[in-house]
């Protein structure tokens, strides 16, 4: 049996920010033109704990 752990963050905004081309030919940062609240969710890190184990015998 084995125990581990896994991170992960949707958007990281400070490795790789994603930008809006607008019609007016201004380029904003998709934080700033979307739902904060949701962005703001997918840009926190993310923790998941497993344990394995083999199967049973039947």
């Amino acid at each position: 049996m084995f125990e581990g752990e896994i991170s992960n963050k949707a958007y990281n905004q400070k490795q790789q920010a994603i930008y809006i081309l607008k019609k007016n030919g201004r380029i904003t940062d998709v934080l700033k033109e979307s739902d904060q609240l949701s962005l703001k969710a997918l840009s926190k890190t993310v923790t998941k704990y497993y344990s394995c184990y083999p199967k049973e015998a039947v």
